[in-house]
C-alpha cells in the first residue's frame, strides 16, 4: 500500500481520535517488540531499519517511555523516534479506531473503501478543457483500477481531442501503481517502455514495470503534457511525475515533491490497537537506478504551486503557437495567450495613459472611474477594462468580446475595435474627448 498520508496524521498527536484510550507498561513492550520485530524482517534498509530498532528498545528499557499512559502520545513519541533516525515518509505507527478494529473480513474493509471512493469519485476532483483546447485534469489520488479504472477512462476520452494536457497532482498523496501504469501509458506509443523497477521486500520479488500494450481509448504520445507537483505530491504521484520526467515525456511545473518513494505493507494489530505501515521495498528508474526517497521529484520550472496551473497554461499555449500556421487557430490562441500573459504579469496603466482612452466612440462610450476603466454600449450593462497590453483590452467577464484601440501616426487613439473571439471586427471612430 502506498500510503504517504498516513504520516500525516503523526504531528496532529492523533486528536481527532475522541477519547484518550491508555496504555501501561506491558503493552508498551508488546507494542516495541511488534515494531522492532517488524523493522529487523522487512524495512527495505536493514542498517537503518536497525538503527530504528535499537533507538525506541533502548528507550523503552531505559524508562523514557514509562510516563505516557496515553496510547495516541506513547504512538505519537514512537513515531518521532523512529523518524529522527531517518526521515521515511512512508513508516508510521497509528492507532487503530475502533471501526477499523470491528471490521470481520476484507470484504467489510474493501465495501467501505468503494463507498469512500466513489463519494470522492475515485480522485478525480475536476476536468476541464481550457482556454486554447488544453486539456486540465486533477488527480487527488491513485485508486484500485477496479474502483476508478472507468473514471480515467472516462477522463482520458475527454481529453483526447485537446491539443496540450495538464494533469494536476499538487494535491495527490499517492495509491496504486496499477492505475499510474495505465494513464502513464495514454502518454507513450504501443511498443511498451520499461519505466520502473520494484523490489518488493514482502514476497522476495523483482518487478518490471512497462507502459501497457493496449489502452482502453486514443494514445497521446505527441501531446504537450504538463505535470504540477508541490510537496503534497507523494509516493505514487511521484512515481508518474518520476517516471515521466526520467523518460523526458512531460515538463515538471511547481514544487519539489514529497520524497516518498517506498513501497509500503500496513501490518494491524487489533490486540495492541495498533497498526504498523513498513515501508519494505522501493523503487527506481531502471538506467539510472536512483529514486525519489527524501530527495523527491524536482520541478523541470520550478514555481510556486500556487501559480503553477498558470504556468503551465501559459507554457503550454506557447508552446501550442510554436508549430501553429493556421490563421484561425492561431488567432484563437494569441486571444488566450494575450489573457493568459495578463494574468500571469498583470498590466497597470498610469493615469495619463488611462486617460488617452476616455471619449465616445459613436454608439461607444470609455469612461474612467476612481482609477478604473469602463466599457459601455449604448444602454447595455458596463465593464470594466482589464489592460491585455498592445492597445488591447478584456471585457472583465465577459470571454467573446474584446477591445482594441487603434491609433494614428501621432499616437492618438482614432477608433475602438470590437473584436470577437470568431476573428470578427467591429470597428467604431472616435466621435469625441
Amino acid at each position: 500500500m502506498l500510503l504517504f498520508v498516513c504520516t500525516l496524521m503523526i504531528g496532529a498527536g492523533f486528536s481527532s481520535l475522541g477519547h484518550a484510550a491508555h496504555v501501561n507498561g506491558e503493552q508498551r513492550a508488546a507494542i516495541v517488540d511488534a515494531v522492532t520485530e517488524k523493522l529487523r524482517e522487512l524495512y527495505v534498509y536493514p542498517d537503518i531499519g536497525e538503527r530504528m530498532a535499537q533507538r525506541v528498545a533502548t528507550k523503552l528499557e531505559e524508562g523514557l517511555y514509562d510516563a505516557i499512559d496515553v496510547l495516541e502520545e506513547f504512538v505519537a513519541q514512537l513515531n518521532r523516534d523512529l523518524l529522527s533516525v531517518f526521515p521515511d515518509g512512508h513508516l508510521a505507527v497509528s492507532v487503530l479506531r475502533k471501526r477499523e478494529r470491528a471490521q470481520s473480513s476484507d470484504g467489510d474493509w474493501w465495501q467501505e473503501h468503494v463507498e469512500n471512493s466513489r463519494f470522492n469519485n475515485c480522485g478525480f476532483h475536476r476536468l476541464d478543457r481550457m482556454a486554447g483546447n488544453v486539456g486540465y485534469l486533477e488527480l487527488t489520488e491513485f485508486d484500485y483500477p477496479e474502483v476508478a479504472g472507468e473514471t480515467l477512462i472516462a477522463a482520458m476520452n475527454y481529453l483526447c481531442h485537446t491539443d496540450a494536457i495538464i494533469i494536476d497532482l499538487r494535491q495527490n498523496p499517492g495509491g496504486r501503481g496499477e492505475l499510474v501504469q495505465i494513464l502513464l501509458s495514454y502518454f507513450f506509443e504501443d511498443h511498451r517502455v520499461h519505466y520502473l523497477t520494484e523490489l518488493d521486500g514482502v514476497r522476495k520479488i523483482t518487478r518490471q514495470w512497462w507502459t501497457l500494450p493496449l489502452v482502453p481509448g486514443k494514445r497521446m504520445p505527441h501531446i504537450p503534457l504538463y505535470v504540477l507537483t508541490s510537496a503534497n505530491t507523494g509516493s505514487a504521484a511521484e512515481e508518474f511525475a518520476f517516471a515521466l520526467k526520467n523518460q523526458k515525456r512531460a515538463t515538471i511545473v511547481g514544487a519539489t515533491t514529497a520524497g516518498a518513494a517506498h513501497k509500503t505493507h500496513r501490518h494491524t494489530y487489533p490486540e495492541l490497537r495498533i497498526e504498523i505501515y513498513m515501508p519494505d521495498g522501493r523503487s527506481f528508474d531502471p538506467v539510472s537506478k536512483k529514486d525519489w526517497e527524501g530527495g523527491g521529484v524536482a520541478p523541470d520550472v520550478p514555481v510556486d504551486p500556487n501559480r503553477a496551473l498558470e504556468a503551465a497554461h501559459l507554457m503550454a499555449i506557447e508552446k501550442l503557437l510554436e508549430g501553429e500556421q493556421r490563421e484561425g487557430r492561431r488567432f484563437r490562441l494569441e486571444w488566450a495567450h494575450r489573457d493568459l500573459r495578463a494574468q500571469h504579469s498583470p498590466i497597470v496603466l498610469d493615469e495619463q495613459e488611462q486617460q488617452s482612452y476616455v471619449g465616445a466612440y459613436d454608439a461607444r462610450t470609455i469612461t474612467l472611474e476612481e482609477g478604473t476603466l469602463y466599457y459601455q454600449r449604448e444602454n447595455r450593462p458596463r465593464f470594466v477594462l482589464v489592460p491585455l497590453g498592445d492597445w488591447w483590452f478584456k471585457l472583465e467577464g465577459l470571454d467573446y468580446f474584446r477591445i482594441r484601440f487603434d491609433t494614428d501616426e501621432s499616437g492618438a487613439v482614432t477608433t475602438l475595435v470590437g473584436v470577437y473571439d470568431d476573428g470578427s471586427e467591429s470597428p467604431s471612430p472616435r466621435t469625441s474627448d
